[in-house]
């Protein structure tokens, strides 16, 4: 009474701010509960949360998707369309950004919260620097919302071949230099106070050879599975060398010398 109902988990914020703890449940994810009542149950620890899944929620958040008409984009929009989701928006290259004029996608990054970076070129520094620019643009029109309780999101996917040798193959040459480019970026991003950003890891045939060793639904529903249960790190792959290319991931890629600037 003395403290009208506030503790040590129930601390007053207009937009949760980033939860630190991957364990235990603290103030940050006891505020999430507010918003979400069905969700971020656990009141001490998560394990509650990571087995039923309920620790995030997808209902009424606006997507906006690059590279939606590729085999993985495709398959995680018909899950996010199951889930219930307010939409999704699939920003195209050519009419709604291209290289030179990231401003087009203003109006649509200003009116989402989570934005998937999904889409792969043949250009391994425009490819970089395309997903560098369109999360800095999201940032600058959409991180300080006073209209949102949570932070704006941003996913990324990637692939094994993040942590992978190309084999001298020049395809995966290029896709590895582009992936492996924006690493420092991810890093960046994944430690950002004023994003939630998750890094997504496909097997590294996916997008530069077109062809699927594992259907696209099933990697969109593995890519779902760890994000209910609060992964920012998602393996969407059967166990390998994704798992691996998590501690370089987390230990020896540097931040991005420029990672502040717009």
């Amino acid at each position: 009474m003395l403290a009208s109902g506030r503790d040590s988990n129930h601390l007053v914020y207009k937009t949760a701010p980033k939860d630190p703890n991957w364990i235990f449940a603290g103030p940050e994810f006891h505020a999430l509960h507010h918003v979400y009542p069905d969700r971020y149950i656990g009141s001490f620890i998560k394990l509650f949360d990571w087995v039923l899944g309920t620790a995030y929620s997808f209902r009424g958040k606006r997507f906006v998707i690059t590279g939606g008409s590729g085999a993985f984009g495709q398959a995680i929009v018909a899950e996010l369309e199951r889930e219930g989701v307010q939409r999704v928006q699939d920003l195209k290259f050519g009419i709604d950004w291209d290289h030179e004029h990231f401003e087009k996608a203003t109006a649509e990054l200003s009116a989402c919260d989570v934005l998937i970076l999904a889409h792969s070129t043949e250009d391994q520094d425009a490819d970089c620097n395309s997903a560098v620019q369109l999360v800095r643009l999201f940032k600058q029109n959409r991180s300080f919302s006073e209209s949102s309780s949570t932070l704006p999101e941003v996913w990324y996917v990637g692939s094994e071949i993040e942590l992978l040798p190309s084999f001298g193959i020049k395809q995966l040459q290029r896709h590895s230099r582009s992936k492996r480019r924006f690493l420092p970026h991810a890093r960046s991003f994944f430690d950002d106070p004023d994003i939630l950003y998750r890094h997504i890891v496909l097997s590294s045939f996916w997008l530069p050879m077109g062809t699927l060793p594992l259907p696209g639904g099933w990697a969109a529903r593995c890519a779902m599975c760890w994000i209910r249960r609060g992964a920012r790190y998602i393996p969407a792959i059967h166990p390998g060398i994704a798992y691996l290319n998590y501690l370089k991931f987390m230990h020896w890629v540097p931040y991005a010398e420029d990672a502040d600037k717009l």
